[in-house]
C-alpha cells in the first residue's frame, strides 16, 4: 500500500503536468520569432502576467530567415486555430534584417516576407539590424549621430550588429552586480544568467519604449530594409502591456 505522502507527491506532480486547455482561454496571442531562444525566452516573461483562462501567450521559436518565419507563422496559426476551435487573437512575426540587404535574393524573401505577413494580417514586429537591439535599448541610449543621406534627410548612421553585441556587452558591465558579465551572442556562457534575465532584472523597459520611439520616428518612411537602426518589438510589448492592464483593472 502506498504511503500518503508518496500519493500526495505523485498527484502533485500529475497537476504540474496536466497540459493547458487554451480553448478556456478568451484571447490567444501567437508571437512567431526569428530566434529558438532567445527571442521566446523574452516573450515567455509576460505568459503569467495574466489571470487564469483570460489571455494565453503562445512564442514559438523558428530558426529560419524572416520568410520562413512568416510561412511558419501561416501554419502555426492554422494548426492553433484548429487546436482551439476558432481563430487566433492575434499573430505576431518577430525578425530581423540580419543579411538580407547583401544580395537581391536576399532582399526578395525580406520584402516577400512583409508583403505575405501583411497579407495575412499579421503584425510585424522587425528589428533592423538585429532583437538585441531592443534589449540594449533597456539600458542605453544609442549614440548615433544623425547623418544626411541622398535625399539631403537625417538619419542615424547604420549600426553592425556585432557593434550592437559589443554595446549590450559593455552596459550590462557598468551594472555593479555584472561588472564581470560575459556577453556572447553566439555562446552564451553556461555558468551564468541568460541575457534575457539579466535585461529583466537591470533593464527599464519604459525607457526601452521611449528610446524606439524616438529611434522609428527619425526612420519615418524609411523603408524597413534600410531603417538602421530601428526595431518595432516595442509596439508588440506595448500591445502585451495594454492587455495587463486591461485585465487588471
Amino acid at each position: 500500500m502506498a504511503t500518503r505522502g508518496k500519493v500526495e507527491k505523485k498527484a502533485a506532480k500529475d497537476k504540474d503536468e496536466r497540459p493547458l486547455n487554451i480553448k478556456k482561454y478568451q484571447y490567444v496571442f501567437l508571437i512567431v520569432c526569428e530566434d529558438q531562444k532567445t527571442e521566446p525566452q523574452y516573450f515567455k516573461q509576460f505568459v503569467n502576467l495574466f489571470p487564469p483562462k483570460t489571455l494565453h501567450i503562445e512564442p514559438v521559436g523558428t530558426g529560419r530567415d524572416p520568410l520562413g518565419v512568416v510561412e511558419r507563422a501561416i501554419q502555426e496559426n492554422v494548426d492553433l486555430s484548429k487546436k482551439i476551435n476558432r481563430e487566433v487573437n492575434y499573430v505576431w512575426v518577430v525578425f530581423d534584417r540580419d543579411d538580407a540587404h547583401l544580395d537581391e535574393a536576399k532582399v526578395k524573401r525580406f520584402n516577400t516576407a512583409l508583403t505575405k505577413a501583411k497579407r495575412n494580417k499579421f503584425e510585424i514586429a522587425y528589428s533592423n539590424e538585429v532583437f538585441e537591439l531592443w534589449l540594449l535599448l533597456h539600458l542605453e541610449d544609442i549614440y548615433c549621430l544623425p547623418c544626411l543621406n541622398s535625399e539631403n534627410l537625417f538619419r542615424y548612421r547604420p549600426l553592425h550588429r556585432h557593434d550592437i553585441y559589443a554595446s549590450l556587452h559593455d552596459a550590462i558591465r557598468k551594472h555593479p552586480n555584472y561588472s564581470n558579465y560575459i556577453y556572447n551572442h553566439y555562446e552564451p556562457l553556461k555558468n551564468q544568467k541568460s541575457v534575457i534575465e539579466v535585461i529583466q532584472e537591470i533593464g527599464n523597459e519604459s525607457e526601452a519604449i521611449r528610446r524606439a520611439e524616438v529611434i522609428l520616428k527619425t526612420q519615418n518612411c524609411v523603408l524597413e530594409l534600410i531603417a538602421n537602426p530601428s526595431t518595432k518589438v516595442h509596439l508588440l510589448v506595448q500591445e502585451i502591456r495594454a492587455w495587463v492592464k486591461y485585465f487588471a483593472d
